[in-house]
Formats: C-alpha cells, structure tokens, sequence
C-alpha cells in the first residue's frame, strides 16, 4: 500500500511538472501568435478604429481579420443621461448595462449623442484566421 502511494505522488509529481510545461509552452506560443498577429494588422493597414472583417489574399493564403471595438458603459452616467434624455434604454441594454451592438446602431443619433459620453470605446484585438487554398 505504502508503495503504491509512492508512486501516485511521484507519478502526480511527474505530470504537475509536465503540466507546468505544457502551459509555459502555451503561454509563450499565445504571445508568439500575437506578435505575428499585430504585424499582420499592420501589413493589413487596419485601423484601431475598424470594426468587423477584413479579408485579403496572399498567394494561396486567406487571411481573414475580425476586429472588435470594445465599450464599457458608466452605468450611473449611462442611466443619468438617458433618464435627462428621456430615453428608454431597455430596448438595447442589458441588465449589466452592456451594449447590444445591433440594437444600438439602429437608434437615431439624438439618442446616441445624449448617451456617447456615458461609453468607453476603446479598441478590442482582431482575431485571425489563415487558410491555405490549394
């Protein structure tokens, strides 16, 4: 009994190892892939500023970019202003006072320039995808 105890600590000891490896390994790829990916923005001549997919094509590479915009809402000031405004903000809202992108791009600009100052914008990081086309 004794050894097998031993040797479940030593196998688990082995594999904690392993295991811390393994995600140094990945930690170290992510940021690899990411260094690549901002220079693949930069050769894209993307923008902070683009929102959505942009696609180009290299040889018989597909390089496919989704950038995102993220936005933080104050929600006191957020509430405040629509309130000031007399805006019913639940039709693109959500509990947490998030954005729902869809909802909100369909307001009219009154609505949206009485809440802007309530909302952070800020770039989000594009996703990347890349395919070989035989």
């Amino acid at each position: 009994m004794q050894m097998l105890r031993k040797q479940l600590m030593s196998d688990l000891k082995n594999l904690s190892q392993q295991w811390l490896e393994a995600k140094t390994l990945e930690r170290d790829a992510a940021e690899r892939r990411r260094v690549l990916e901002d220079q693949m923005r930069r050769c894209m001549k993307i923008e902070d500023s683009e929102e959505g997919t942009v696609s180009t094509k290299v040889d018989n590479y597909k390089i496919k970019a989704t950038c995102r915009i993220n936005r933080k809402i104050d929600p006191e000031k957020f509430l405040l202003l629509a309130n000031d405004a007399g805006i019913d903000v639940s039709k693109f809202t959500k509990w947490k006072c998030e954005l729902q992108m869809s909802a909100w791009k369909q307001q009219s600009d009154d609505v949206q320039s009485a809440l802007l100052p309530a909302i952070t914008t800020e770039p989000g990081r594009a996703t990347f995808s890349v395919e070989i086309k035989e």
